[in-house]
Formats: structure tokens, C-alpha cells, sequence
């Protein structure tokens, strides 16, 4: 018998994988062949929108070696957010649902967890590094 709990966390995964495609990866084109419109560089592991993306159109990505990066397009264009830690890995991004009042995102990824408050200018190291896989 299959475990739930691992079914669960592994459709999620996968659905996540697909939305972070979809989302900062590729566009699909009338004839049904896929154009290449997020982020390039890297691979993207995690993709968070923000609460009022429907008004905003704000998403965040975390990628593999590249960094944070935000669209505040859907998607259209892509902009590197977090300079200081450009070569960092994100697995683990999270918007708070206030976010339209108190800008403030969350990163993680084995250098340690991160908060933004201005919705992703500046970045303030809150936990330095996670050796722990299971975390992420």
C-alpha cells in the first residue's frame, strides 16, 4: 500500500515543479509548441505568487545557484532581487498573506532562511545555515 502522506507531499511536488514551469519557464504558443519566457541561468526550485497576484502580478522564484528572482508582470520579465546572496540556492519561498500591507517574503535554502519586509529590494539573513536536508 502506497504511503498518503508520501503520495500527498509527491503530487504537490510535482504540481509545484509544473506551476514554477508554467510560471517562469515557458509559454505555450498558439500552434502548441512551448517559448522560453522566465528565467534563464538556472534551475528554478520554487515559485511563490503573492496573495494579491490577481491585482499585483507579482511572483517570486527561487533558483538553483542563481538567486531570487521577482516579476511584478506575471512573468513577462524577470529581475534578480537579491544580489548579495546572486549565488545562493532557494528551495523554499513563502509570501505572507499580508503582503500587499507588510511586503514581507520569506527564502530559504541551505545557506540559511531569509526575510525580505520591502517585498524583496533588501534581504536580512535570519537563520544562517541549514544543514539539515530534510528542512527543505
Amino acid at each position: 500500500m502506497v504511503n498518503r502522506r508520501f503520495l500527498r507531499f509527491s503530487l504537490t511536488a510535482v504540481t509545484v515543479s509544473l506551476l514554477a514551469f508554467a510560471y517562469a519557464g515557458a509559454s505555450v504558443l498558439a500552434d502548441g509548441s512551448w517559448e522560453p519566457v522566465g528565467p534563464s541561468g538556472s534551475d528554478v526550485w520554487s515559485l511563490a505568487p503573492s496573495p494579491a497576484y490577481e491585482t499585483d502580478q507579482t511572483l517570486f522564484v527561487g533558483t538553483f545557484q542563481g538567486g531570487i528572482l521577482r516579476s511584478t508582470n506575471s512573468g513577462n520579465s524577470w529581475h534578480r532581487i537579491n544580489e548579495e546572496y546572486g549565488g545562493s540556492s532557494f528551495r523554499t519561498l513563502a509570501v505572507s498573506p499580508d503582503f500587499e500591507a507588510d511586503k514581507t517574503v520569506f527564502a530559504g535554502g541551505p545557506d540559511g532562511v531569509f526575510r525580505s519586509t520591502d517585498g524583496g529590494d533588501t534581504w536580512q539573513m535570519i537563520v544562517k545555515g541549514i544543514d539539515d536536508p530534510r528542512i527543505f
